[in-house]
């Protein structure tokens, strides 16, 4: 009776293959809250204290880990918020900090990084490590290592005179190190000032910063993928997105209609050779331009969590900056399996405008979720918050979608 009751039971369960994945989550949550026990007492320094600090700090609570950010100013979103933080203004203080804490991470690759050189050797690891961000934080460099190792990537080459003649082609001269959100870039075409560009070119070279010129790419989108990689060498993706642009700075994120898989597929692939080249550990993203062939040309790289991944901030998602910490200290990490209908909106400062200014009230949308940094001073352009739109219904998601598209137009025209 007995041997018959256990034949049953298998032939149960054989026939509910979905309860041996039920089994096997479980397990996982077991063993990734035995991990956090472990790494508990080890504590994390933020450089940096803005919104993706912010969100970092908000997912080291999740998995009960301290940490504690490094700032220089009161304004930081992180003080506002009343997140832990450490003030400091010179490298003695930066030292200080960074002795406090096994592990060091940038919240951005635009900290100067020649203060650090002296403080690894006092013990702290930084993560990504210094050598790999000399490389991902300057975009010529980059272009460099995507040529090198035949990654498909735009022509480009450096630029070292004024008198740079770009020929009958287009271009866009950048900025090696300092340029974000469309800052640090010139689109150079045939109807062009010369003389601007000329000045362009010129103002850079005379404050010793490196400029090179990359042949304009002819795009139809604008994609991002978000990976994570820890130390033992797991290497998890979230979905490839569709990113749009409003004056050179991300206004929208939005899911991109990949149906079978192909350009996830690839883009992956492309990753997974630049992890082969440089020891990334973390969160980082990839942009690329999406051709009119369907081909994907490397746009550039960011060594941290990243805006085009803010939608990861709601449940049902794998959080990027869950996963940024989790690959530090080697948990498992989070895998994307049924993702819901999401997009993200970005709360740029409306043009003409700075000053103070409050958020959108979006407290009427059932699916909907706001982010506001708390930034003191709202200037064009600038991301004073974001909004994220997220739900297993289709209807839902394009019916909230359509109104909160609505709610900022409004909110931007003051």
């Amino acid at each position: 009776m007995q041997k018959q009751t256990i034949v049953l039971v298998k032939k149960n369960l054989e026939s509910y293959p979905r309860f041996e994945d039920i089994v096997k989550n479980y397990v996982s949550i077991i063993n990734v809250s035995f991990m956090r026990l472990k790494v508990h007492m080890e504590s994390f320094g933020i450089l940096g204290g803005g919104q993706l600090a912010w969100f970092l700090g908000l997912a080291a609570q999740e998995l009960d880990i301290p940490y504690e950010c490094y700032i220089s100013s009161s304004a930081e979103s992180v003080w506002q918020k009343k997140l832990p933080c450490f003030k400091g203004s010179s490298k003695l203080d930066l030292e200080s900090f960074c002795k406090k804490h096994p592990f060091i991470l940038f919240e951005s690759e635009l900290f100067p990084k020649a203060l650090l050189v002296d403080i690894q050797h006092s013990g702290p690891t930084f993560l990504p490590s210094l050598d790999s961000m000399a490389i991902v934080a300057n975009k010529f460099a980059q272009k460099q290592l995507w040529q090198d190792k035949h990654l498909p990537t735009a022509n480009f080459h450096e630029v070292k005179s004024p008198c740079w003649d770009p020929g009958e082609t287009s271009w866009v001269l950048k900025l090696g190190f300092g340029g974000y959100d469309g800052k640090g870039n010139y689109f150079v075409h045939k109807e062009d000032d010369a003389q601007l560009r000329r000045a362009f070119i010129e103002n850079a070279l005379n404050q010793g910063r490196q400029i090179y010129a990359e042949e304009w790419v002819d795009y139809k989108k604008e994609l991002a993928l978000i990976s994570t990689r820890n130390q033992k060498g797991q290497l998890v993706f979230l979905p490839l997105v569709e990113t749009i642009q409003h004056q050179g700075v991300c206004s929208e994120v939005k899911m991109f209609d990949d149906t079978h898989g192909r350009l996830n597929a690839k883009a992956a692939q492309v990753i997974r050779k630049i992890t082969q080249s440089i020891e990334l550990i973390g969160t980082f993203a990839v942009e690329f331009f999406l051709t009119h062939d369907d081909e994907l040309i490397i746009n550039e790289m960011a060594p941290r969590v990243h805006n085009s991944g803010h939608f990861s901030l709601e449940e049902g998602i794998p959080s990027q900056f869950e996963n940024h910490i989790r690959a530090i200290y080697n948990l498992p990490l989070l895998e994307c399996r049924n993702t819901p209908y999401f997009s993200m909106f970005n709360l740029l400062g409306p043009e003409g405008y700075q000053g103070e200014l409050s958020a959108p009230d979006v407290s009427a949308f059932k699916h909907t979720s706001l982010y506001w940094y708390q930034k003191d001073t709202s200037k064009p352009l600038r991301k004073m918050g974001h909004i994220n739109i997220c739900t297993h219904s289709k209807e839902e998601f394009e019916a909230e979608t359509s109104k909160v598209k609505n709610l900022i137009r409004h909110w931007r025209a003051l």
